[in-house]
């Protein structure tokens, strides 16, 4: 019987040992799970504060974009007004240029009339004395008494 004892407290031991370990398995089993859902969970919130951050700096960026394309686009509306003005100066010149042409051409032909009339002035005073002239010499031939025919033809032409 006693061996029974020793027996069955043997059992009981080995069993007693065999639920320890297993229960120790166990625990260590849900000591993993736990550690590897406490790591899962971790990771997860790094992949979400990795999230939040890239969202952030493409958020920053997009904004800085913005602020480079509004600052270029301000540029060109400056350059854009420069050229205008420059353009418009330009004109006013160009437009300046011509009226002073045109006084020019009209100093310039007024000039050449009051000259063209001066020489017609001047060979019309010639003519006339030339006719004066031819008048004298026919009247002096016809007191003469010689021909005034081609004096008179010089005087008609």
């Amino acid at each position: 019987m006693r061996e029974c004892e020793i027996f069955e407290r043997d059992v009981r031991v080995q069993h007693r040992r065999q639920q320890e370990k297993a229960e120790a398995a166990r625990k260590k089993l849900e000591q993993e799970r736990s550690a590897i859902d406490e790591s899962r969970t971790q990771q997860l919130q790094c992949k979400m504060q990795d999230k939040e951050a890239e969202k952030k700096l493409g958020e920053l960026y997009v904004k800085e974009l913005a602020r480079i394309t509004t600052e270029q686009q301000d540029m060109e509306r400056k350059k854009d007004l420069a050229k205008r003005k420059q353009h418009i100066e330009l004109r006013k010149m160009q437009q300046q240029q011509i009226r002073e042409n045109e006084r020019k051409q009209s100093q310039e032909k007024a000039d050449a009339l009051k000259e063209e009339q001066h020489v017609f002035h001047k060979l019309k005073k010639e003519d006339d004395v030339f006719k004066d002239f031819v008048m004298q010499e026919i009247e002096t031939f016809k007191v003469q008494g010689k021909r005034t025919a081609l004096l008179e033809k010089t005087l008609n032409s």
